[in-house]
């Protein structure tokens, strides 16, 4: 790993820190698969107001939250542990409640897929304006099976991801930074489109 997981633990708490001082309460908005995990472990072992924080999640796998594939089941094994148990999680699934909390979410951690795909935003679907428009309604939408492994989706779009003050995303290996690097320059990548509309509001730890 090139960056360092303390780093963007602290990244993510400063945006936490200052919901909890604006309203007295703070919201995490998490990814799933294996990068951010060494995040996950830092951030259970920091103190902070977890029992006035809720923990929701980018992007998820439509299928139970027991399916091996769920990332609400690797945060409820890998993020709601230690310190930050006290958390409040609301599944992505339960799309009006998720929707409601996440417009006023305060921190974002995303990854890239090796096809240049950030949440469940894939290149298929590169074009669609509700998906990738950041002026289009934000909102919670799903998604054909699609994805390595292959299921229905459900997604924040840009536009929702847009409204989140403290962006990030993760850049595990010199493969991905690399990759990252090209695709921001292609048209069918839908990193492209992250870069170009939120680069200037996106820190990339790489």
């Amino acid at each position: 790993m090139s960056y360092h997981a303390e780093d963007v633990a602290q990244f993510l708490l400063n945006g936490l820190s200052e919901g909890l001082a604006r309203r007295g309460r703070a919201v995490l908005v998490v990814s799933g698969g294996s990068s951010p995990v060494p995040i996950f472990d830092q951030l259970t072992k920091t103190d902070f107001a977890w029992d006035n924080t809720i923990i929701t999640l980018v992007d998820e796998r439509d299928v139970p939250a027991t399916h091996p594939d769920s990332n609400h089941r690797l945060v409820k094994e890998t993020l709601l542990q230690g310190k930050a148990a006290a958390a409040t999680f609301i599944p992505l699934h339960d799309n009006e409640t998720a929707q409601d909390q996440i417009g006023q979410a305060d921190s974002l951690i995303l990854g890239m897929g090796m096809d240049g795909h950030f949440a469940s935003l894939f290149p298929a679907m590169v074009g669609q304006e509700y998906a990738f428009d950041a002026n289009a309604a934000p909102q919670i939408i799903k998604t054909a099976p699609m994805g390595s492994p292959i299921h229905p989706r459900i997604s924040m779009n840009m536009a929702l991801i847009s409204s989140i003050p403290h962006k990030c995303l993760i850049l595990p290996n010199e493969e991905k930074a690399a990759f990252y690097k090209a695709a921001i320059q292609d048209e069918t990548k839908p990193v492209y489109y992250l870069n170009r509309d939120l680069g200037d509001s996106l820190t990339v730890f790489a």
